[in-house]
């Protein structure tokens, strides 16, 4: 039996669609299936194919789900409000993608901004572990200078070690020395 991903991609194919409408749907019902895939199979390696570039996926979801609990019962507590707010957004519009290729971050107001870096362009990683180890924060030093934050990353220390295998090898030493 033929997923309607195929069907899509065979159609595209053929130039029923026209070409970047087709490809922006094929990559749209891509996501979604992807998206459906339960946390345990998420995190294989899944072999992905946009226009002719083989990109694996090693994580793609959202934020642990342990940040939300936590953060939904201290905000039984009037202080903490603001965090709880701030959780329940992450949880509703964030999600990592982390790929052999690129690190994509989808997040913003209704996950309308997206953040995409390749590998050669990141110098130096960093990440602090959160709820008891269970999750944590990641931040990527880009060339240039900027940063990008990843929070609440579930299994971050596979995550941290992926990443690094991917970078350069001065990049991954500076990783490693930040680390201690």
């Amino acid at each position: 039996m033929r997923s309607s991903v195929g069907n899509l991609d065979a159609a595209a194919a053929c130039g029923r669609f026209g070409g970047q409408l087709s490809l922006r749907l094929s990559q749209l019902r891509l996501s979604k299936h992807l998206q459906r895939l339960p946390a345990h199979e998420s995190t294989e390696l899944t072999g992905i194919e946009f226009m002719g570039i083989k990109e694996d996926v090693y994580y793609e979801g959202g934020p642990h789900r342990g940040d939300l609990i936590v953060n939904l019962l201290l905000g039984l507590t009037v202080i903490c409000l603001p965090l709880t707010v701030g959780a329940i957004a992450r949880s509703l519009w964030l999600r990592y993608r982390i790929t052999s290729r690129r690190i994509s971050i989808t997040s913003g107001w209704q996950g309308r901004d997206r953040s995409d870096v390749i590998y050669p362009e990141i110098t130096k990683v960093v990440c602090v572990p959160r709820g008891w180890g269970a999750w944590g924060d990641m931040v990527l030093t880009l060339k240039d200078g900027s940063r990008l934050e990843m929070r609440a990353v579930p299994n971050f220390r596979a995550a941290f070690d992926y990443i690094n295998e991917r970078i350069g090898s001065n990049a991954a030493k500076v990783a490693s020395e930040a680390k201690k």
